[in-house]
């Protein structure tokens, strides 16, 4: 990440349109998901179990009084609603390809998704730890969402910069002629200065913005907000590797002394 140089073969345009891409996606699946979840707590909520059905035990075990048949409709109904909401979203096998007994697991946990699959286990204490679980879940939908929107106000901002600084570089690269000295007359170095310094202003900024991400956002992978939107890409901070390639660039052509931006996570 701090070689002098970075080789692109998409233009500055084509990055930033996947960069945006990238998390307009992500934030619409979250959304739909976060919907969808909704969906499933509304379903699960109108035929709940009797609480008096179920002893006062912390367990999540139930008593005699409930039939195992009608427990194991119950489980039944359950998955069902799980299936046609969470798991009938149109991107979801291509996202997740699992089967519903890994879903709930990942998203639940080990004690809810072993009671939602054993008739012997299941009772009243597990659809409210159940619907407690679907509330965080949503919270937490909620969380990236914003995170997705200041990413995305992020990425705009940084556009706004670099891709009009990357179309006059490229412009005056294609004038540049090698036998020829490198116009360095003030008004030049002033330019180019200038550009710079936009330049490592974008860089800061965005640093901070990743420090902002790590500090605020947990994940449901274990990955930073980064690793986890841009794991598709060649590099983890696109934004700040535009940055190191623009200054690179000034370098190269304009005698600057070399910079070094150091991405630090």
């Amino acid at each position: 990440m701090t070689s002098a140089e970075i080789q692109y073969n998409q233009s500055f345009v084509e990055l930033f349109d996947t960069l945006i891409q990238i998390v307009k996606t992500e934030r619409a699946q979250t959304k739909a998901e976060r919907n969808a979840f909704a969906a499933f707590a509304k379903r699960i909520s109108n035929q709940q179990i009797s609480r008096s059905q179920v002893s006062t035990d912390t367990t999540y075990m139930i008593d005699c009084t409930t039939s195992q048949s009608d427990i194991i409709t119950r489980l039944n109904s359950i998955q069902s609603a799980y299936e046609e909401t969470v798991m009938d979203l149109p991107f979801y096998h291509d996202e997740y390809n699992d089967s519903y007994t890994e879903s709930i697991r990942a998203e639940f946990g080990t004690e809810i998704a072993t009671a939602l699959s054993s008739a012997a286990c299941f009772g009243p204490n597990v659809e409210k730890a159940l619907l407690d679980r679907i509330a965080t879940i949503r919270s937490e939908r909620k969380k990236h969402i914003e995170t997705c929107n200041r990413e995305y106000n992020s990425i705009k901002t940084a556009s706004n910069v670099l891709i009009p600084v990357d179309e006059q570089l490229s412009a005056h690269e294609a004038t540049l002629i090698s036998a020829e000295p490198i116009d360095e007359s003030e008004t030049e170095y002033s330019r180019l200065s200038s550009i710079y310094d936009r330049c490592e202003t974008v860089a800061e900024k965005r640093q901070k913005i990743i420090h902002q991400q790590h500090k605020s956002y947990t994940s449901r992978t274990d990955a930073d907000i980064h690793t986890y939107l841009y794991d598709s890409l060649d590099v983890t901070y696109p934004i700040l590797t535009m940055c190191i390639d623009t200054i690179a660039r000034i370098d190269r052509f304009y005698q600057y002394s070399e910079p070094v931006i150091t991405i630090d996570t």
